[in-house]
């Protein structure tokens, strides 16, 4: 049986694994977390102390506690690849799980938006897809994408069935992707997301973070994904012009 800490931790780690909880934002008091799970706080510090050793979260005394955020290496042009998205000569493709809009005064859109500077600006909503990928039938991925409604209502459900979200609003008329920058981890995804893939719950995975911007360097997309690490072997390759 899972302890009553096992379970709050879960959930916790699952809200930023799946970038409900993006990073730098500041999560519920241990008050607040008490109400929400019907918990000690001994039980909310237990999960917490165990977030922190893990490098998940971060307190600052008299300020909070906040989602940690990572060191990426960021190369000025990727010539418009998206990491992952094919392997080899395999066919690859995707079914989209949940496919929500979240109104402005949500709180995963009061979250995640303010990093969509200019479309925070024009006060969008949030849009948020669930993508389970198959490589050959054989499921290998689960992303979650957020984006704006602008990039929402220009991006064809359809061709993201068989194709990446960059070659799908590349796509699009007048669609160009300038920069990609992805940030590596492992972690213990939630059990949904473990059955999703076929793997055995308490097995730690690969874990993306890709943030995608357009040609003039606005951000369009943020992609939280968990990879099947234990079944599939991942490279990254790209192609840079040097002067």
């Amino acid at each position: 049986m899972k302890l009553k800490y096992q379970a709050v931790l879960n959930d916790l780690e699952n809200k930023i694994i799946a970038g409900i909880w993006p990073e730098g934002v500041m999560i519920p008091t241990e008050l607040e977390l008490c109400e929400k799970y019907h918990v000690s706080r001994i039980t909310i510090r237990r999960a917490l102390d165990e977030m922190t050793r893990a490098g998940m979260i971060e307190r600052a005394r008299g300020k909070g506690t906040f989602v940690r955020g990572t060191r990426k290496i960021t190369e000025p042009h990727i010539s418009g690849i998206d990491p992952f998205s094919t392997i080899g000569d395999h066919r690859t493709t995707h079914k989209i799980l949940l496919d929500v809009e979240y109104p402005l005064d949500s709180d995963i859109a009061l979250n995640m938006l303010p990093q969509f500077r200019a479309s925070h600006a024009r006060h969008e909503n949030l849009h948020r897809i669930k993508l389970l990928s198959s490589m050959d039938d054989t499921p290998f991925a689960v992303m979650n994408i957020f984006f704006p409604s602008s990039v929402s209502s220009m991006l064809d459900r359809n061709l993201l069935l068989s194709h990446s979200f960059i070659d799908t609003y590349k796509k699009t008329e007048g669609a160009s992707v300038g920069k990609v920058n992805s940030s590596i981890g492992t972690v213990v995804p939630d059990k949904e997301t473990s059955e999703l893939l076929g793997t055995r719950v308490q097995w730690t995975q690969l874990w993306v973070k890709t943030r995608i911007h357009d040609g003039s360097g606005e951000l369009i997309a943020i992609n939280y994904t968990v990879y099947d690490g234990n079944l599939f072997e991942y490279t990254v390759s790209a192609d840079l012009s040097l002067r």
